[in-house]
């Protein structure tokens, strides 16, 4: 998906600050942070990839419309989904838009990203959201 063409729209106030979005983690050791009590972790850095349209993640009330769980996310069973809630998201001085997915037909709707107001953030800023981001996300069991 291409938005080079279009004004860069980096937050839906819309979308209530009580909302939350999923994201499908890998069960890799390069993109978990251990729990040293034995939890599932957290996810580090690796693990949320910004990329040209901010981080992938999934809606949780778009997903319900489509009587989707986050199970669907995972596409296997070492993954893990982490949940984020928009407030915390809008804490951090990002935000969330829905960006639907056309080519997944099955989930493709409840797809959103979280951006920042710059496109293509620094560094810098990028690792400032994900740490903010790793710090407030839940496991969700799935």
């Amino acid at each position: 998906m291409s938005h080079l063409d279009e004004e860069w729209i980096w937050d839906d106030v819309k979308i209530s600050a009580d909302s939350v979005v999923f994201r499908r983690v890998l069960g890799r050791p390069d993109f978990l942070v251990p729990d040293l009590e034995g939890g599932p972790g957290k996810p580090g850095i690796p693990a949320l990839k910004w990329d040209s349209d901010g981080i992938s993640t999934y809606r949780q009330e778009l997903l319900e419309e489509l009587n989707l769980s986050p199970r669907v996310l995972k596409t296997s069973p070492t993954d893990l989904v982490f949940a984020f809630r928009v407030g915390d998201i809008r804490s951090a001085d990002a935000g969330v838009v829905d960006t639907p997915d056309e080519e997944d037909e099955l989930k493709g709707q409840a797809h959103t990203s979280i951006r920042c107001s710059e496109e293509n953030p620094k560094k810098e800023r990028r690792n400032s959201i994900r740490l903010h981001l790793i710090d407030s996300c839940w496991h969700i069991q799935c």
